[in-house]
Parts: C-alpha cells; sequence; structure tokens
C-alpha cells in the first residue's frame, strides 16, 4: 500500500521527523514514521513506526551528513530525516541532479549508488555514477568542518509547456516543451510542527472526509472500509451506486 493510501487512513509510514520531535508535538509514533528502527530491526522499540531504512542507513556516515546519528550517543546527535542532492550519470550517458528525501534516496538510488561504485571498480567502461553531491546547508555546514567536501545546491533540469503552442496545449494537444536548467537549494525537510507542511494538509482532509461521512462507523474509527455502501434502488438520489457488481464469486475448487 502506498504512503498516500496509508496517509488517509491515518498512517504516515515515512519519517517525518525524530523521535523526541514526534514526541514534543505529541504525535504518535507508532502512526507516524521516524528517524528510528523499525520493526524488526535491532534497537526496534515497541510502538514506533520508525524507519525501515534505519540498520542499512548512509546516513549515518559523516562523509554522507551523518544526520541520522544514534539513539543513545550524545557524541552522535540524531538530526533526521533531512533532504540530500544527488548526481546520475546513466548507462547511456544522461546526466541529472535532483533533490531527494533521505528515506526515498535509501529506497529507490542507494542500491544504484552502490553497484554503480562496484562496476566502476570493475573497469566497466559505460557504468552508471550516482553520487550524493548536496545537503542542507546546516549539514553542509557541519560536513564542512569534519574535512568533508559538500554543496547545498543543485543544478536541475526544468521542463515547462512552450508559450507559443498554448492553444495547442489548451485545445487537449500535445504541444512542444521548454527545456532549461535552474541552480536550485537543497531544501530544509519540514520538522514535525512547522506549518503548512503536507503532514497537517493530509490531517485537515481526512477529517473534512470523515466529518462528510459521519454516520459510517467505520470511517468514524479510522478503518478503511473494505467497500463504500451500495445505493439502493429506490434512493432519493436516484443514483446509481460507484461499486461495480460483478455477479457472486465463484466456488472454490476442491483438490482434484
Amino acid at each position: 500500500m502506498s504512503s498516500g493510501a496509508l496517509a488517509i487512513v491515518g498512517l504516515h509510514p515515512n519519517p517525518v521527523g525524530t523521535l523526541d520531535e514526534l514526541r514534543q508535538q505529541k504525535l504518535d509514533p507508532g502512526a507516524y514514521g521516524s528517524c528510528a528502527p523499525g520493526p524488526g530491526l535491532p534497537g526496534h522499540e515497541k510502538g514506533v513506526r520508525g524507519c525501515a531504512f534505519w540498520d542499512k542507513c548512509i546516513f549515518r556516515f559523516s562523509r554522507h551528513g551523518g544526520f541520522r546519528g544514534e539513539l543513545d550517543d550524545p557524541e552522535k546527535p540524531q538530526m533526521g530525516p533531512r533532504n540530500i542532492g544527488y548526481y546520475v550519470k546513466t548507462h547511456e550517458g544522461s546526466q541529472m541532479e535532483y533533490t531527494m528525501a533521505c528515506f526515498r534516496f535509501m529506497a529507490t538510488m542507494a542500491h544504484r549508488m552502490g553497484a554503480s561504485i562496484r562496476d566502476r571498480e570493475s573497469g566497466y567502461p559505460n557504468a552508471e555514477v550516482v553520487e550524493i553531491v548536496s545537503h542542507e546547508p546546516e549539514i553542509a555546514a557541519l560536513m564542512r568542518a569534519a574535512g568533508h567536501k559538500t554543496d547545498t545546491k543543485v543544478r536541475e533540469r526544468v521542463m515547462s509547456r512552450n508559450e507559443k503552442d498554448a492553444k495547442v496545449w489548451d485545445t487537449g494537444g500535445v504541444g512542444n516543451w521548454d527545456r532549461r536548467t535552474e541552480t536550485k537549494d537543497v531544501p530544509a525537510f519540514p520538522r514535525p510542527g512547522q506549518t503548512p507542511t503536507e503532514l497537517d494538509y493530509d490531517t485537515e482532509l481526512y477529517q473534512r472526509h470523515l466529518e462528510r461521512n459521519t454516520d459510517n462507523l467505520e470511517l468514524k474509527t479510522g478503518l478503511p472500509s473494505a467497500r463504500p455502501e451500495r445505493i439502493e434502488d429506490g434512493a432519493d438520489d436516484k443514483e446509481e451506486s460507484d461499486v461495480i457488481d460483478f455477479g457472486a464469486a465463484p466456488e472454490s475448487m476442491g483438490k482434484k
């Protein structure tokens, strides 16, 4: 299930802050992800959703920012999650720089970075290159003080609709795209309690959703309904149900 689907039932599996930050904002660490060991990982605390990448997190290393920190080590304070900037050169030769949250990088790019290092060390001529190149200013300052090189910006490729083709776009056609590059700062990852945030927006929309469905007990409890209620024949609004009836489920076939 995607994080967006989980969010509508009050669960935010992606980390939104450290455990201390969640508790300071009175956010349930069992419902909100945090920069802490997730279930099944060493050091997991019961009732904490944590982060699925805690034990493999490369951002515990100072050369990558060191902002994951450790739970019980004052000399390695927790400052995650954070945004980072990365560079990619594909096997085909195209290059790009983007920003991404640390946990998304771990989910989608960290394995590619490891493979790219191995391929280059093995001498593959068209090896992919994936590098972490920039950090939020606060983290970058700490890295530089520790003797590590990093930047605070990325050079992104931006695409926008060609203004000369406005009529084509507006009438449902496909026009040309304008391509340009922009230098952007690595944005600060929003901390719990800062507004407005996507977290607040999700919560607000879900509350509105509950208010529109006050007669549905399942929605009141915050549990996903198995299927929406069917509109019976003769209902006042005379509308068809959104539920498509595929007929009775076939009987399971026994073993031959």
